[in-house]
């Protein structure tokens, strides 16, 4: 790897302060060329797309949700766990994102820690927006409130549906 020229020696010292995400493998005699890159993440849930990127190296863990699921194959909540559970035995340890489906706090609180009992590399992805684009009257503030009890349980998340730098923030 090269550094480009329009980069500043304090973006590199930045870099270099970062945690390192692409480790060297056991018995390689070749150091990774970028350990400190950023990490990349396939958005699927179909194990024949998903399972070659993450052999080579290529990816360090996935993102899914519910119309990737059914593409995947899922024809019931059943088959979905079942699909996410293979995922995670596949990708151990590195992160599988499995997307909540249900909109209220108390349904969402349950089924996250559903989700986060498939795998300990799960963590479950949480719609920061949307909620009043399905009911006018819906709590705008759903998946904050979510994200924070989850905390509160150990639950690792990783959020969605961040449409401006307010929900960003």
């Amino acid at each position: 790897m090269f550094p480009p020229s329009f980069s500043s020696d304090a973006l590199f010292h930045r870099k270099s302060l970062l945690p390192v995400i692409n480790s060297d493998q056991p018995r390689s005699t070749l150091p990774h060329p970028a350990p400190r890159a950023p990490r990349i993440f396939a958005d699927s849930a179909t194990r024949a797309d998903i399972e070659p990127l993450f052999r080579a190296g290529i990816i360090n863990g996935i993102t899914t949700n519910p119309s990737l699921l059914k593409k995947a194959g899922a024809t019931s909540w059943e088959r979905a766990k079942e699909i996410m559970r293979e995922l995670c035995e596949l990708l151990r340890p590195n992160p599988v994102s499995l997307e909540l489906t249900e909109l209220r706090e108390e349904d969402m609180v349950r089924q996250a820690s559903e989700l986060s009992e498939l795998g300990e590399n799960s963590v479950i992805k949480v719609p920061i927006g949307g909620y009043r684009a399905l009911d006018p009257a819906a709590d705008p503030f759903t998946g904050l409130k979510v994200i924070r009890r989850l905390w509160q349980r150990g639950i690792k998340v990783n959020t969605t549906l961040v449409f401006n730098t307010t929900q960003a923030l």
